[in-house]
Order: structure tokens, then C-alpha cells, then sequence
């Protein structure tokens, strides 16, 4: 190779170039359906970004091997070898105390496999989508996805939370929660307890994979639906969240649900900040919810702004807060450095 020493092997040379390049920090958010990988110089300037399956405790057959994906793609973006790794640090969905020694156990495991100088630092998904949003030191965080949860933060540690308590006992205001109230209205509608309603079509497809068969009498359309809830997932309900939103205004039952939805949200939210001691400097919202257009995600940021006067800050890659806090961890992280991190 022109200018390399006869005596220097490939490897050594990739050694020797891989010493000269940028110290860099590395971010995940690890959800149920998908892991974000973020890569940035200590400066924040994202040069990285991967992706891979999800890689939560609860729902993953193998988080280490999610984990590991979405860094090997984040690393291979960058150009950059793991040992460039000065600080990392992992949001994951479920890892509070309970779980936490299964979710220490895969970061162990995905760090070794990548070759990480370290097993990054573990802290929830609440954190890092938090940081994501606002470098403020006390504030709000309400997260509407596949579940909901609202959360008071204080130097970045969460302080009070409410609700998070999964499709059976809670999450109202959610995808799933909704879901669940679409197909309770539609079987209803169906078997003439309750009012028609235009959701029977879209919940139907959204739910069976096709629509409604014109041949199939009520009962026949009902039992469809039912079969298909029993045999898929909770969080599949939530596939039927969207069509609640594009009929809301239209649909008296669809409306209704994102009325009660909102008012659930906030709910949630005014029972949090009772509970601090401070008014919110911030406010952040997270979650395909909260963050697409629609009846709901409107009437939160308009409650919330209303009753404390503070503008919400809608969050859509909670990766970066985790790059944050890693860079925080080791002492980088001015208002500078955040600034150009979350812009990316």
C-alpha cells in the first residue's frame, strides 16, 4: 500500500488509524418494537445512527442480540471501531428495578460481543426521552405510545410517576387503550348494544388483515374480530388506534374515545405535578400519540399548555437523550454541546 511501511501488517495499520480517530459517545433507546442507536463526538455532533429489533426485557427473545444490531449498524455509519467508545448509555422500556438485573445481563452480554470498552450504563426509556427534550432540571414527561405514562423529573432521576401500569390495569390514553375501546364499540355496534359506528370497517381490517367480508352477517363479523384479538398480542390492539383518530369529528363514537383519551392523559399529569414541588420548567411529550397530528395529541399540548403556561416539547428520538447522558456522565455536556446534539 502506497506510503505504509513494509513492515507494518494491515492490522497494525487499522490500529494505529483507529487511535487517531474522534472519542465518541454512544446512545440507545431500547423500545418493544425497536432499538435506536445514536453515535456523536464529544463536540455532539452526530455521526452515527443504527437501528435494530427491539430490545425490551419484556418482549425481546433476544435483547443482547437487538442491543448488539443496532450498535454494530450505529459503529459501521460512523466508520468508527467500538474501542472509539468513551461513554455509552441505554434507555430501556422496563428496566426499572424489577427487571434490572435481566436488562444489565444482555447490556453485558451486547458489549461484550461488540467489543465495547465497557458495558454502557443502564437507565429507563422515562430518562433518556426526557433528556431528549430538554436539558431543563425539573420538568414533565408524558410518554402516549403503544403504553402511557407520566413522570416528574428532577436532575434527570424520576421522582413521581402515574400510571405505566400496562393494557390490563392501565396506560389510558394509549394506542393500545384506545385500540381496546374501538373494538369494544365496534362488537357492540355489531351485536346491537350499542350506537353504529364508522370504526366497524377500519378496526375489522386493521385487525384481521382484510376487510369485512359482505357475505358474513353480524355475529359472523363479531366473532372474526374476536378470534383475531385472542390470537395476537395487547399491543396489537393498538393497530386500530389510528383509525379512532382519522374519524374523530365525524364519528361520535371515535371522538368520544379521544376525548376520554386526552382527559386521561391529563389527568395523569395534573396528579404528577400535585405531587412536586415546583412548577414545571418543562414539559416534554413522547410517544406516536403524542407526537402525531390529531384530536388527542392537540388537546394534550393545549390542556397542559394552559395549565401551567409552559409550551410542550415534542420528543421523536429518544436516542439522543441518551447520547446526552452519557456525555453528562463524563463531564461533556455544556449548552453548547446539547444544543448541536438534539438539532441533529
Amino acid at each position: 500500500m502506497p506510503g505504509q511501511s513494509p513492515n507494518r501488517s494491515p492490522k497494525t495499520a487499522f490500529r494505529e488509524n483507529a487511535i487517531e480517530r474522534p472519542d465518541v459517545a454512544l446512545g440507545l433507546d431500547a423500545g418493544g418494537t425497536s432499538t435506536r442507536c445514536v453515535i456523536a463526538t464529544l463536540d455532539g455532533t452526530v455521526v452515527g445512527r443504527g437501528r435494530g429489533p427491539g430490545a425490551s426485557t419484556q418482549s425481546s427473545a433476544d435483547p443482547a442480540g437487538a442491543l448488539s444490531e443496532s450498535i454494530i449498524a450505529a459503529l459501521a455509519a460512523a466508520q468508527l471501531p467500538a474501542a472509539s467508545v468513551v461513554a455509552a448509555l441505554v434507555g430501556m422500556a422496563g428496566a426499572g428495578s424489577g427487571r434490572r438485573p435481566i436488562a444489565l445481563a444482555a447490556l453485558t452480554d451486547a458489549a461484550e460481543r461488540v467489543g465495547l470498552p465497557r458495558t454502557p450504563d443502564l437507565v429507563t426509556d422515562l430518562e433518556t426521552a426526557y433528556a431528549a427534550g430538554t436539558a431543563a432540571e425539573r420538568g414533565l414527561l408524558v410518554i402516549a405510545g403503544t403504553g402511557a405514562i407520566t413522570a416528574w423529573l428532577e436532575d434527570g432521576v424520576v421522582r413521581h410517576r402515574a400510571d405505566g401500569y400496562g393494557w390490563l390495569l392501565g396506560d389510558a390514553g394509549s394506542a393500545v387503550w384506545q385500540g381496546r375501546r374501538a373494538v369494544k364499540a365496534v362488537l357492540a355496534a355489531l351485536d346491537g348494544r350499542g350506537l353504529a359506528t364508522e370504526l366497524t370497517e377500519p378496526v375489522i381490517s386493521a385487525l384481521t388483515g382484510t376487510p369485512p367480508d359482505p357475505a358474513l352477517g353480524p355475529d359472523e363479523q363479531a366473532q372474526r374480530i374476536v378470534a383475531a384479538v385472542y390470537a395476537a398480542t395487547p399491543a396489537d390492539l393498538g393497530k386500530a388506534a389510528p383509525a379512532v383518530r382519522d374519524l374523530a369529528g365525524s364519528d361520535p363514537v371515535a371522538t368520544e374515545i379521544c376525548r376520554e383519551a386526552a382527559y386521561a392523559l391529563i389527568e395523569s399529569a395534573t396528579a404528577v405535578l400535585r405531587r412536586a414541588d415546583d412548577p414545571p420548567s418543562a414539559i416534554v411529550l413522547g410517544g406516536s400519540v403524542l407526537t402525531n397530528p390529531g384530536p388527542v395529541a392537540d388537546a394534550v399540548r393545549t390542556g397542559l399548555a394552559d395549565r401551567t403556561g409552559v409550551k410542550p416539547t415534542l420528543v421523536t428520538d429518544a436516542a439522543l437523550g441518551a447520547v446526552a447522558l452519557a456525555l453528562r456522565s463524563i463531564d461533556q455536556l455544556d449548552s453548547d454541546t446539547y444544543a448541536r446534539l438534539i438539532a441533529d
